[in-house]
């Protein structure tokens, strides 16, 4: 039994690691996988969030040629972000290991971290029926930003960013930050209407007029929003 609630004392204390990793190889289209996390892009730069397991492999591959870039053992702590590179041998080089001292802006959060352990700065919070979400800080938001862009369809970018904001909250000025990677208005319409309900100052959903290309997607998000 003690062992048991020692287990679920550090789960509830602990934050999921992060892990940043960059590929010094050609340029070209790599496809990796971290826990159960798969990330596509032409960069060579991937993040991987809310890593739970501790340690798992990182597998990269090349697109075109399926040429294994990189199987390497990676340990990622609690309460960590690990950023390193795979070298020109396939090898994992650390580069950085920072504390992360915020508690996830993924995850609902739990006020008892915050009560009990000084040492982790208090979000802001925005009380959405009974539960309360942390509003995202400007720095986590541009690492999502990044991440967002880095898909190359908007089909991506749109699934990304919604199951992303339903975790957390944002401003009206983030979101509009968003819709602004879309290609299409289209999509920067779904968007919008999406993440109307996890806005935390929908007083400022005036900003996305400027999102769209055409006054017909701004006039059918107003005509959303005014039967909310």
């Amino acid at each position: 039994m003690i062992p048991t609630l020692v287990a679920m004392f550090v789960f509830m204390t602990s934050q999921a690691g992060e892990l940043y990793v960059k590929i010094n190889s050609t340029p070209g289209s790599y496809y990796a996988t971290f826990e159960n996390q798969a990330v596509y892009n032409n960069s060579g730069i991937f993040r991987f969030f809310e890593l739970i397991g501790d340690h798992s492999n990182l597998l990269v591959r090349h697109q075109v040629s399926q040429q294994v870039m990189a199987n390497v053992h990676i340990s990622v702590p609690y309460n960590q972000r690990v950023i390193g590179e795979i070298n020109t041998f396939g090898q994992f080089i650390l580069i950085e290991s920072q504390p992360l001292n915020y508690i996830s802006w993924y995850a609902q959060q739990n006020p008892f971290v915050v009560q009990n352990h000084p040492g982790i700065c208090p979000p802001m919070t925005h009380p959405i029926g009974m539960m309360s979400y942390q509003q995202l800080s400007e720095a986590d938001y541009q690492a999502f930003l990044e991440h967002v862009e880095d898909e190359v369809f908007d089909s991506g970018k749109l699934a990304t960013a919604q199951n992303f904001v339903k975790k957390t909250r944002m401003s009206a000025e983030q979101i509009k930050g968003i819709a602004d990677v879309f290609t299409f208005d289209e999509s920067r319409l779904r968007w919008a209407k999406f993440a109307y309900d996890y806005c935390y100052n929908p007083a400022n959903y005036y900003k996305l007029d400027d999102a769209f290309t055409f006054s017909s997607n701004r006039d059918a998000l107003k005509a959303y929003i005014a039967k909310k």
